[in-house]
């Protein structure tokens, strides 16, 4: 079962024909499919993420406990559909945010193996690039591209400044903002190693005074999340797998609500949670 990143990125849409599906989304074989060694399941998750979808945008989940909770009620499901699967090796494969997920998602899958809930012969989670323990990621940005030389002394200065005040929102569990914080880590990574954005290279963002300015929530911030999707969602996204997943795809499945549109609609509630 691979799981995507974002949160918000389709396994349904660029896991199964961007990845490891039989198919690319010109109906061309894909001879690297993974079907050749395994069953593949794709799932939309988050709900929101693909096809997937709420009634109700409470029911949209905020973080990955209940991430968790809702991939369990699909495998119960799942398994009642087609039992067959319970006793044939069951193998996670994620990547990227879906690091989180599946460490999530592999924890409650054991917990209700050991209770007895649940029959399956759960053999482990597969990890690409995945973004679990954020904060060791961003507070040793800085260390690695100073060490291969992608940043001088004062470019490395100013980027574990950077690092250092996410850590300490992240210590005083101010999750929006810390996110806010790993936006602009990335932003400034971005200018000072790129030679192309070395004019912005004196920008001071003033993070913390924007958001207490507008008590709480910063215009510029929101702009940030748009460009935190556009970064990690939006580029597995793209015109052309969103067009054929709201043409091809949807005439195929037959089920999809019209109101319901192709997209990574799960990314802004976890906002919170991408830490």
């Amino acid at each position: 079962m691979p799981i995507q990143g974002g949160p918000g990125a389709s396994s349904t849409g660029f896991g199964n024909f961007e990845e490891t599906g039989p198919k690319r989304i010109n109906s061309t074989d894909n001879a690297a499919t993974w079907l050749q060694v395994a069953d593949l399941v794709y799932v939309d998750n988050p709900v929101g993420s693909g096809f997937s979808y709420v009634d109700d945008d409470q029911a949209l989940t905020t973080n990955v406990a209940q991430i968790g909770q809702d991939l369990l009620a699909w495998l119960r499901y799942f398994l009642i559909l087609h039992s067959e699967y319970r006793t044939r090796p069951f193998f996670i494969f994620c990547e990227s945010y879906g690091g989180k997920m599946s460490a999530e998602f592999a924890r409650v899958i054991n917990q209700e193996i050991a209770a007895g809930s649940i029959r399956l012969d759960f053999r482990g989670v597969a990890l690409g690039d995945s973004w679990i323990s954020a904060m060791d990621y961003v507070n040793t940005w800085g260390e690695y591209l100073y060490a291969n030389s992608y940043l001088d002394s004062n470019q490395l200065a100013r980027v574990n400044a950077q690092a250092k005040s996410c850590q300490k929102k992240v210590d005083q569990n101010q999750w929006t903002q810390a996110t806010n914080c790993w936006g602009y880590m990335e932003d400034l990574i971005e200018v000072v190693c790129d030679p192309a954005l070395l004019m912005l290279e004196k920008v001071d963002f003033h993070e913390d005074q924007m958001f207490q300015e507008t008590g709480g929530v910063s215009w510029y911030n929101i702009l940030k999340y748009d460009r935190q999707f556009n970064r990690h969602v939006a580029a597995l996204q793209r015109d052309a797998l969103s067009s054929y997943m709201d043409t091809t795809v949807r005439d195929k499945l037959g089920i999809i609500p019209d109101n319901v549109k192709f997209g990574g609609a799960s990314f802004f509630p976890r906002k919170r949670a991408l830490l």
